[in-house]
């Protein structure tokens, strides 16, 4: 198949589908000779809620595409890791530029997290270390001991607006302990709603923390 008539099935794919494409064929045909290197490299709208212009176009090799995917990559895992730096309860003076610098070298690195080498100080890049995810055993406990309590709110026809995960990290980052059920504590109460007139989101729960004076945190997120 030649560039030109690559161009065009392209352009028509763009077209059926709804973008605004302001080129003709002949300005996009030199823009598609990528596409006839081999390794085959690839044309990438850069922002696709935009009309599609040759400023929002980039024509890249096959190695250069593949450092565009891994950047994409880098910057969507920054905004989700950054989204977590709360849970230290401490001011963030990071961005979400900070964080991909980061980790854009370490993007291979599935799973990730932060930690802070001094956790009564602010949120900064001396302050942050990140380490990949280890699970401990009292980790994957917390977890099912959480998904016990999801499927009980759902059953009661609730609709958690936070994720298993979610849940479980702030039960770790409280301390929630491990209570057997000969302590006479039932375990629809050792997590409970603070109202529920309200929407069921990790700040309209508290968690019970020590079964000797029923003390309980109220999650601040």
């Amino acid at each position: 198949m030649n560039i030109r008539t690559r161009a065009a099935q392209i352009r028509s794919r763009w077209l059926r589908t709804g973008f605004q494409c302001e080129l003709s064929l002949d300005e996009l045909e030199p823009l598609f000779s990528v596409y006839a290197e081999s390794p085959r490299g690839k044309l990438v709208i850069i922002d696709k809620k935009q009309a599609i212009t040759l400023k929002n176009l980039l024509s890249l090799s096959a190695d250069e595409y593949n450092i565009y995917k891994l950047d994409i990559k880098a910057r969507n895992q920054a905004t989700l890791l950054h989204t977590t730096l709360s849970r230290f309860n401490q001011p963030v003076f990071v961005s979400i530029d900070d964080i991909y610098q980061i980790i854009r070298d370490k993007v291979d690195i599935k799973k990730k997290y932060f930690i802070l080498k001094n956790e009564n100080s602010p949120v900064t890049i001396e302050n942050l270390i990140l380490s990949p995810v280890t699970r401990t055993e009292y980790y994957l406990k917390l977890k099912r001991n959480a998904d016990q309590k999801m499927i009980f709110w759902r059953k009661k026809g609730l609709e958690p607006k936070f994720t298993l995960t979610q849940l479980t990290e702030q039960m770790e980052s409280v301390g929630y302990r491990m209570i057997s059920s000969k302590k006479g504590v039932p375990i629809r109460d050792r997590i409970r709603i603070i109202d529920n007139e309200e929407s069921l989101t990790l700040n309209n729960i508290e968690i019970l923390v020590s079964i000797d004076d029923e003390s309980r945190v109220r999650l601040s997120v």
